[in-house]
């Protein structure tokens, strides 16, 4: 449920250009804030909720940014909203749908490509989703609390696959994608962790030794 929405940016969009029949949009970007409740058989699907601290209602808080663009005359839009949800924080629809080129703060009329969804007049709103997201470059990223046992921190292993298509030595984060927070590790013993290597995804899993 969400309990306050924050406008923190209204703008023109591409510069209060007026596309045919729905006429100019603008942008709103801010930052909504929600709860949950935990005792709600539909929020038992979310990982460790009953692990999350409570507020005094006994729910738990969460806060998202969210980017909206809808027509500046609502009464000229379709009163129709397309909610693209981001992948890995990214806005993705205006390249799916208008062929738009990439932009994760579409502001000009070339963000807009070819101009379908604004020409059907649609609100498009996109809100971060993941709780596990860096908050740079314009990403949508979702704001939880840290699940505990009883106070103490949860230690457990945590897997992940990275993917290496370039050549040469690389740094990478224990994520995987410098989008993506890292765990910090509970311990540099190298015995506690295992690291494998494999040239293709359905090949056999080759151990490399901790030296």
């Amino acid at each position: 449920m969400i309990t306050r929405l924050v406008i923190q940016r209204r703008e023109p969009f591409a510069g209060g250009h007026e596309f045919p029949i729905t006429g100019a949009y603008e942008k709103l970007a801010g930052k909504l804030y929600g709860e949950v409740d935990p005792k709600n058989r539909l929020n038992r699907i979310i990982v460790n909720l009953d692990k999350a601290p409570r507020n005094r209602r006994g729910r738990v808080e969460y806060s998202s940014n969210f980017f909206i663009l809808k027509p500046a005359d609502l009464a000229r839009g379709n009163g129709k909203i397309f909610f693209d949800a981001p992948n890995r924080g990214g806005k993705r629809i205006l390249g799916f749908l208008n062929d738009a080129p990439e932009a994760n703060n579409p502001s000009t009329v070339e963000h807009a490509g070819n101009g379908f969804l604004m020409r059907h007049g649609y609100t498009i709103v996109w809100c971060g989703w993941q709780g596990d997201l860096m908050p740079l470059k314009n990403w949508l990223v979702l704001n939880v609390p840290v699940a505990t046992n009883g106070g103490k921190k949860i230690v457990r292993k945590v897997r992940t696959e990275i993917v290496v298509d370039e050549k040469g030595v690389k740094s990478q984060p224990l994520s995987g994608d410098e989008r993506v927070k890292s765990y910090q590790a509970a311990s540099r013993d190298k015995s506690q962790a295992t690291l494998t290597v494999r040239e293709k995804s359905y090949g056999r899993r080759i151990p490399v030794s901790a030296a």
